[in-house]
C-alpha cells in the first residue's frame, strides 16, 4: 500500500517536472544556438571566406565557426582540427554536401550558392537537429529524467 503511494507521488511529481525541464532546457538550447549562429556570420562577414560551417565543441561547450574548404592534397586545416580533437568523426574525404549535412548551421558560399538563412525550412530542420542532439546528447536534466522510473 505504501510503495503504491510512493509510485504515484513520484509519477506526480515526475509530471510536474518535466515539462518545466523540457521548456527550460529548449531555452537554453536556443539560446545557445541563436549565438553561434550570430558568431557565425560576423566570422563569415569579417573575413569575407568561402562560407563557414557551425560545428558544436562538446569539450569547450560552446559553437566553433569553420571554413572548410577540401582540396586534393588534403590539407583541409579545419577538418583535421575537428578529427584530431574527436569532434567528427569522417572518412578521409569529406564532401561540401557532407559538412551541410553534419554541421549545425551554414552560411552562404561567397561563389552564390544559397545558405540556412536563405530557406526557412533548411533553416528549422537544422535548428531541429541541433535541438535533438542537445536534449538526447548534453542536457543533464533531460538524462536524468529519461533514467527516472517511478
Amino acid at each position: 500500500m505504501i510503495m503504491n503511494i510512493k509510485k504515484k507521488l513520484r509519477a506526480a511529481l515526475l509530471a510536474v517536472y518535466k515539462p518545466y525541464i523540457v521548456r527550460k532546457e529548449k531555452f537554453i538550447a536556443t539560446r545557445m544556438w541563436k549565438q553561434g549562429v550570430k558568431e557565425c556570420i560576423e566570422a563569415y562577414k569579417e573575413t569575407k571566406g568561402p562560407r563557414f560551417y557551425l560545428w558544436f565543441d562538446r569539450n569547450s561547450f560552446q559553437f566553433i565557426p569553420i571554413v572548410y574548404e577540401y582540396r586534393r592534397k588534403g590539407d583541409a586545416i579545419a577538418m583535421k582540427y575537428l578529427i584530431r580533437s574527436r569532434k567528427v568523426k569522417v572518412r578521409k574525404e569529406m564532401t561540401v554536401e557532407d559538412m551541410k549535412r553534419e554541421c549545425f548551421y551554414y552560411t552562404p558560399s561567397k561563389w552564390g550558392a544559397v545558405g540556412c538563412d536563405s530557406d526557412n525550412k533548411l533553416r528549422l530542420r537544422k535548428y531541429a537537429e541541433w535541438i535533438n542532439y542537445y536534449m538526447t546528447e548534453l542536457s543533464e536534466p533531460m538524462k536524468k529524467v529519461r533514467a527516472f522510473k517511478p
